[in-house]
């Protein structure tokens, strides 16, 4: 049976944030746990926050949010640290144009740098630091926006599962860190935080501890 190409863009689409969204959060939230755990200041910090918002007698949930603005800072350090994706996604000029005097014929393949504009020095001034404060304001009560954070890319082919993936990122991270505490594993106390290279940048293998902070 022949389908409609209506039927068949749905099908591409959902297949498409199943395919792409699975893999890239899996990777994600294995960085945010080797970040965590390399840097035990910021997991405390998370979790004092957390404690306080939320507490330890129920699960966190998307409505807690708002309250909690050192959690989306270490969220939005995250996904510009990881670099998951550092060329993004191809792109392909419709139409003979010019940007920025650039003169660019159609049928010319872009590619977006997102590791250029995540670890540009002139915007972060010290982009090789995990610091998720540069995201806070100087009283550390709100959540400043940065155009240069882009790990959906940008524009109108941006990620279209990026509200879909930060809400699954601030679920899983917030419960797993109220839940334990998470320790380097004493054979393993120094993991390696060079990527495995590949479309997208995920962790090398490694191992941690997980204790129980409720119990």
């Amino acid at each position: 049976m022949k389908l409609s190409p209506i039927v068949n863009s749905l099908e591409t689409v959902i297949g498409d944030l199943y395919g792409a969204g699975s893999g890239t959060t899996a990777a994600t939230l294995s960085w945010s746990i080797l970040y965590l755990v390399t840097h035990p200041r910021v997991q405390s910090k998370l979790q004092e926050e957390l404690d306080t918002v939320i507490g330890k007698n129920r699960s966190a949930e998307l409505s807690d949010r708002p309250k909690t603005p050192y959690t989306e800072a270490v969220l939005s350090e995250i996904l510009r640290f990881s670099n998951l994706a550092p060329m993004g996604v191809f792109h392909t000029a419709l139409e003979d144009t010019t940007f920025h005097g650039f003169d660019i014929e159609k049928g010319t393949i872009i590619i977006g740098n997102h590791y250029s504009a995540h670890f540009d020095k002139s915007v972060w001034g010290d982009p090789e630091n995990f610091r998720p404060e540069r995201f806070l304001s100087s009283d550390g009560t709100t959540v400043k926006k940065n155009e240069n954070l882009i790990p959906f890319s940008t524009g109108r082919r941006q990620c279209l599962g990026e509200q879909l993936a930060r809400d699954t990122l601030y679920i899983f991270v917030t419960n797993i860190f109220q839940r334990f505490q998470v320790l380097p594993d004493p054979k393993e106390p120094n993991p390696s935080l060079e990527p495995e290279f590949g479309f997208i940048l995920e962790p090398k293998k490694y191992s941690v501890i997980l204790k129980d902070r409720l119990y």
